[in-house]
């Protein structure tokens, strides 16, 4: 029997894991060094070698910014989800510390 996940290292630090199903399906996530998901790889249910790709995106603190919508492996992500963050509340915080410094 096929373990139910494997793990393969590059040698640029992305961990790739792939996912057997039970019915024959496998599902490959690519990571970084931080463990921020890079693209998933999903075989289309029944299909010998046909497989639908999804990518991400990170701002500079890691926070995810965009997500692709799946398409055919071996064909460019042409929509995107956008994914915004409310910073307002950060940079009052921010203030508040700066403030309390200078008293």
């Amino acid at each position: 029997m096929q373990q139910p996940y494997t793990y393969e290292k590059s040698s640029l630090s992305d961990t790739t894991v792939k996912e057997y199903t039970p019915d024959g399906n496998i599902k490959e996530t690519l990571t970084n060094k931080l463990g921020q998901e890079l693209a998933t790889r999903t075989k289309v249910f029944g299909e010998q070698e046909l497989y639908t790709v999804s990518s991400s995106g990170y701002d500079a603190l890691g926070r995810k910014t965009r997500e692709s919508e799946p398409v055919l492996s071996g064909n460019l992500p042409t929509q995107w989800n956008s994914i915004s963050y409310d910073d307002s509340v950060f940079q009052l915080l921010q203030q508040q510390q700066h403030s309390m410094v200078n008293k």
